[in-house]
């Protein structure tokens, strides 16, 4: 933490900008597009502290998840600093998830240094195009969208033609690249590491062993993304200059060496064994819009282009299209109480799968034979006593793959500040699926939570 206290200094010392009005606390990911002169120092603080209590039925094994988050926001002169931190779940360390400073340069530039979470696109928790923070699976889905995003330390430069204006236009660099994190052991170790642990289990090694050093090379990220709002659409374009967030391992070298290869066994006693981050491009597009029958509708679609776009690279992934189309709508005017119904159809598919679907070695062989992936996301919530208790069940379905996850959950507000949930995680599927893999790890929740 210290060295981002140092980072921010500098940057407070150096500056002097003229100040804007921060919109939303709670929204980092905002732009404000006014600005007007502060003259004192405003510190507001806010977050929540509690407790999560996990049961698994099938196996009788609990967990006890104590969570603790405070967000601050200090607003002086000339420059705001925001900061979000909270204590990691599992090894209980306190993580700096945010902390940077925003500087207003005139009306129509903003400059922000400093570590913080962007989300780019106009899905609902969902994205296709928001690819400059890593996520952390350790607790594979079950957490909130942005809580499981992982802070990433940016230089981000927004710029706006016209104070009039909905146009904006947003730069990024990172000079750092985090990939996605895993579980390394326990519940939520997914499918695919625990195959290759077996694997070098005789050798006496784990996946761990052969982690790529990423500080030993030049994985930084840039993005561009550029936004407006007419006549009632909101769209974008955007393009991501970074890598593939989950590694590439090469498979080949594995089987040479589980079928006695001395070579091969050598090599990866070695440390030779090639576990790398494929460099991506991701060109965007996305778009909202309220359209037929008052339905909130969403869309993005990405192309994903690799450095393996003729597809000869077993150890390179190929390229790919995405597409997300979704919306929802409140149900209460057809006598659905206080009903929202919210639907999302993620696709993403492989451009040439001619290469691969014969090729048990090539990164991207599916053993389902799957090599397009349709996800149908749907969530229905009603509320109840003036907005005190909410209930809702999300349903995930992966089509081709037929795996699937139902969580029902309540929520009852008991003060103003005080909550209590409970609710209900059901997995299945076939173990070498995504959600499948987790099939024994149903479980029932409740969670208290105080924000202050």
């Amino acid at each position: 933490m210290k060295k981002y206290i140092m980072f921010l200094t500098g940057i407070l010392l150096s500056f002097n900008a003229m100040a804007g009005e921060f919109s939303e606390f709670n929204d980092f990911d905002d732009f404000s597009e006014n600005s007007e002169e502060k003259t004192e120092i405003n510190l507001q603080v806010n977050g929540k502290i509690g407790y999560e209590g996990r049961v698994n039925f099938s196996d009788g094994t609990h967990e006890s998840l104590p969570f603790v988050k405070v967000q601050t926001d200090l607003e002086t002169s000339h420059f705001d600093v925001l900061g979000d931190f909270t204590v990691d779940k599992y090894d209980k360390k306190p993580i700096v998830e945010e902390l940077f400073t925003r500087i207003y340069l005139g009306e129509k530039i903003q400059l922000e240094l400093g570590r913080q979470k962007l989300i780019w696109g106009k899905g609902d928790k969902v994205h296709l195009v928001n690819n400059i923070n890593s996520t952390d699976y350790r607790d594979f889905i079950n957490g909130e969208y942005r809580d499981e995003l992982i802070g990433e330390n940016m230089v981000r430069l927004m710029y706006t033609p016209s104070v009039d204006s909905e146009a904006k236009f947003e730069f990024v660099y990172t000079p750092e690249f985090t990939p996605d994190e895993f579980a390394a052991s326990g519940p939520w170790t997914p499918y695919l590491f625990r195959r290759a642990n077996t694997l070098l289990a005789p050798i006496n090694k784990s996946l761990e062993d052969f982690e790529p050093d990423i500080k030993k090379y030049k994985h930084d990220q840039a993005g561009f993304r550029f936004t407006n709002s007419q006549s009632g659409l909101d769209y974008g374009f955007s393009y991501y200059r970074g890598y593939e967030k989950q590694p590439t391992i090469d498979k080949e070298l594995l089987a040479k060496a589980q079928s006695g290869d001395i070579t091969a066994i050598g090599d990866i006693m070695n440390g030779n064994l090639d576990v790398h981050y494929d460099r991506l491009d991701v060109f965007g597009i996305e778009a909202s819009k309220v359209i037929i029958g008052g339905i909130n509708g969403r869309f993005e679609t990405a192309y994903y282009m690799t450095e393996d776009s003729s597809g000869k690279d077993a150890n390179i992934k190929n390229d790919r299209i995405g597409t997300l189309i979704g919306g929802d709508r409140d149900l209460g005017e057809f006598g659905l109480h206080n009903m929202n119904f919210n639907m999302q159809v993620k696709t993403i598919f492989l451009l040439d799968k001619s290469s691969v679907e014969n090729n048990l070695l090539d990164t991207d062989y599916n053993e389902n034979g799957d090599y397009i992936k349709n996800t149908v996301i749907v969530k229905i919530e009603d509320k109840f006593k003036s907005d005190t208790i909410k209930s809702s069940v999300k349903f995930i379905w992966n089509v081709e793959g037929k795996d699937y996850a139902v969580m029902p959950e309540i929520e009852y507000i008991y003060e103003d500040n005080l909550y209590v949930t409970l609710g209900y995680n059901i997995y299945g599927g076939e173990e070498t699926t995504e959600i499948g893999q987790y099939r024994d790890n149903d479980y029932a929740y409740l969670s208290l939570e105080y924000n202050f």
